[in-house]
């Protein structure tokens, strides 16, 4: 049977996204540790939705220890309240609540070590917040001045 795959090719494409918007949802979320540090992150993989890049994936860390930056962990701590407010939760207690919630990204491209790969600069809501939910100028990470919610 082994035979059957001889020749097969690998047709699967990994290129970065293009800029854009797209509607998307979580579709694991676990945490990790750097390889060269006892950092720790919380890597969210989120899958595509609509379009020609349906089924696509993304993926979006969020470092949640790491004694010497201090502020990049407040900066953190925002985008992933952004990323709750976009999924239509307040407060969580797992981010498996997060799961199959979706929400609009905005989705950028930039370069890293010589490679492009994507990121994702705004987490939005589906349908416009509403007077229960808390009022924002934005979800954008440079202008949420919230806690994180669990």
């Amino acid at each position: 049977r082994a035979k059957e795959f001889e020749n097969a090719t690998q047709d699967v494409e990994f290129t970065p996204l293009p800029d854009g918007e797209y509607t998307a949802l979580i579709i694991s979320s676990e945490i990790k540790t750097t390889q060269k540090s006892n950092e720790e992150y919380l890597l969210l993989t989120w899958k595509v939705l609509e379009g020609e890049y349906a089924h696509r994936h993304l993926f979006d860390a969020f470092f949640i220890y790491n004694p010497d930056r201090p502020k990049q962990l407040g900066y953190n701590r925002k985008r992933l309240s952004f990323v709750c407010h976009a999924c239509g939760l307040q407060e969580i207690n797992d981010t498996a609540e997060l799961h199959q919630k979706p929400c609009r990204l905005t989705v950028k491209l930039e370069e890293y070590n010589g490679r492009e790969r994507n990121v994702i600069s705004k987490y939005q809501p589906l349908k416009p917040i509403t007077q229960t939910q808390p009022q924002t100028e934005s979800l954008k990470a440079d202008t949420f001045n919230g806690d994180v919610p669990f």
